[in-house]
């Protein structure tokens, strides 16, 4: 029986607009509860930023950031912290400034968050919006005094299968992997992070299994948790690599994919008491 249930945000539980049926989703949240059901946020966005989504709920989600580099029970408990070396960061910056001078690079510390002062205008507010607690510096090195999650490279599109090979291939000695989580974004993570760890964690606090797990998910950074869930969900939106991962298929993030499947889902519970 089912009694994780686990989303990205970004083109899977969240609209194009970031927004989702508050509404809706209460009256799920609720019926979840009933059913001794958890709710999950799985994403590489920051636990600040995360938060912001759900402040009308709170003590009633767990959380799965940083693509699992952070993981919080929904009491708000800390269960897992995962940092990349500092001098791992300093190198991929260097190879980066030096190799893909054009390329966006923000990076996720614990204490804020870093932004270059270049990143221009029009970019600036989209970064902001995953980014609450950011400085903007001329320079991302030397580095500030902070332990860091994740880079993210903001790059073309038409370059993210290129950069992910190059760089993990000159890095293949650092304790990193590169994922890409859509929309013309890499994040670089320390090797052992990827959100099916991350929820396989929160699976041992509370008691439960792989099986008991249904997942919703439409990018690179997804594909660990696809494979590892009971029961796993690709949008309609999701590249096609990511739908023949998933063992079913809904609606897009457009048409309220996410809510609609666990509607349908919670009352075919209903109708079976």
């Amino acid at each position: 029986m089912i009694k994780v249930i686990a989303t990205d945000m970004d083109g899977t539980f969240l609209r194009s607009d970031k927004t989702y049926d508050k509404a809706r989703f209460s009256s799920l949240l609720t019926l979840m509860e009933k059913y001794d059901i958890k709710f999950v946020a799985a994403s590489g966005n920051l636990y600040d930023q995360l938060l912001l989504n759900f402040l009308e709920y709170p003590n009633r989600i767990a959380y799965v950031a940083e693509n699992g580099g952070r993981v919080i029970d929904q009491d708000g408990t800390l269960l897992k912290e995962t940092y990349l070396s500092n001098d791992t960061v300093a190198a991929v910056l260097s190879y980066l400034y030096q190799n893909y001078p054009e390329t966006l690079i923000s990076l996720s510390g614990e204490k804020r968050s870093y932004l270059e002062r270049r990143t221009p205008i029009n970019r600036r507010t989209e970064l902001e919006y995953y980014m609450p607690n950011f400085i903007y510096k001329d320079h991302l090195l030397p580095l500030d005094d902070d332990r860091y999650f994740q880079m993210t490279l903001w790059v073309n599109e038409n370059l993210v299968s290129e950069m992910l090979l190059d760089i993990s291939e000159h890095f293949k000695n650092h304790h990193i992997r590169l994922t890409s989580s859509g929309f013309g974004c890499i994040d670089v993570l320390p090797a052992d992070v990827n959100k099916a760890d991350g929820i396989a964690i929160l699976l041992e606090k509370w008691g439960l299994k792989q099986d008991q797990v249904m997942v919703f998910g439409d990018g690179g950074n997804d594909v660990e948790m696809l494979r590892a869930a009971n029961i796993s969900y690709a949008m309609s939106n999701a590249p096609e690599e990511i739908k023949a991962i998933a063992k079913y298929q809904t609606v897009s993030n457009d048409q309220d994919g996410v809510l609609e499947t666990i509607e349908n889902f919670l009352h075919k519970m209903s109708d079976n008491e």
